[in-house]
């Protein structure tokens, strides 16, 4: 059974983080920071921090959410996770599956339905 949390939650976070970035959680010092490429994110930076806080979109939300691209992505191409909460076409080093892009440009829409690896 899957558990779908709707909307974003706020987090502290240690450094201005970028909207549409992949974060992880950072128990070394309780807050989120960017996700790496081996890194499995807890969720998506929902606009910029304020005041130490930023809101984030769940991985396990029913709909697609936007995540900035480290290069260009065709419509329909398995996106991985990149350096600085990005994502990118090469799953090189062990990169973790994120999603498919499902719109054009430089954001791709990330599934819930997909079985992070």
């Amino acid at each position: 059974m899957m558990i779908t949390v709707k909307g974003s939650r706020t987090f502290n976070c240690a450094a201005d983080l970028l909207p549409n970035r992949r974060v992880k959680w950072n128990s070394g010092t309780a807050t989120v920071i960017y996700a790496g490429v081996t890194d499995e994110a807890i969720g998506v930076t929902d606009g910029m921090p304020y005041n130490g806080r930023i809101a984030v979109i769940p991985i396990n939300t029913s709909h697609g959410v936007a995540i900035e691209a480290a290069d260009t992505i065709g419509v329909g191409v398995a996106c991985y996770g990149a350096a600085n909460g990005r994502v990118s076409v090469s799953n090189a080093g062990g990169a973790v599956l994120v999603g498919t892009n499902w719109a054009p440009g430089i954001v791709v829409n990330a599934f819930a339905d997909v079985q992070l690896k």
